[in-house]
């Protein structure tokens, strides 16, 4: 059965990422030296970059000596890593993208669907077991230039916490106004 909202989805991300500009930035890089201290990871550790867009995350971590996988919604959109590559959107990841001991996820959560959120952080928990979730708190407007919207899912620290809890130990909780951070212990491991 096919998952229209995962159509739809595909089909925008393939043609966001089809835009040079929205290629340049990195949400993620930003954010990679704040993860990297709170996760603590040791080189040679497996990580798996979650919404890894162009992959630029994943080939600085892959620089660093990390086991990298990168995983993104649209087969165009990692043109960076040079690596392992799923084409896939978080609510519906493979059962053979194995079992990681970290993840990375920055400015990615914020673009699934509402009602998709259960679902996704279920299947991010069954593959990670210690992750970085950056959320963004506002609404982007780089959508607007194919006419569409792209953060879905803009909400407070208390409601993304309540459903993180679901399927993971909250380890840390940051807000900011215009990001969270969760550092989460997956409850599967």
């Amino acid at each position: 059965m096919v998952d229209a909202i995962a159509a739809e989805e595909k089909a925008k991300y393939q043609k966001m990422w089809g835009c040079e500009s929205y290629r340049e930035r990195s949400p993620g890089m930003r954010h990679l030296t704040d993860a990297l201290a709170r996760l603590k990871p040791m080189p040679g550790a497996s990580v798996v970059d979650l919404g890894c867009g162009t992959g630029r995350v994943s080939a600085a971590l892959q620089g660093m000596g990390f086991n990298v996988t990168a995983v993104d919604i649209a087969h165009n959109a990692c043109s960076e890593f040079d690596g392992r590559f799923v084409a896939s959107c978080l609510w519906e990841l493979p059962v053979d993208l194995g079992r990681f001991e970290y993840g990375f996820c920055a400015d990615v959560l914020e673009h699934v669907p509402t009602d998709r959120i259960p679902l996704t952080l279920q299947k991010i928990s069954e593959h990670v077991e210690l992750v970085y979730f950056q959320i963004a708190n506002f609404v982007c407007h780089e959508g607007d230039k194919i006419g569409e919207h792209l953060h879905l899912t803009v909400k407070p620290l208390a409601w993304w916490a309540e459903e993180l809890q679901q399927y993971f130990n909250v380890i840390e909780a940051v807000a900011n106004p215009k990001h969270h951070v969760f550092v989460c212990k997956s409850l599967a491991f």
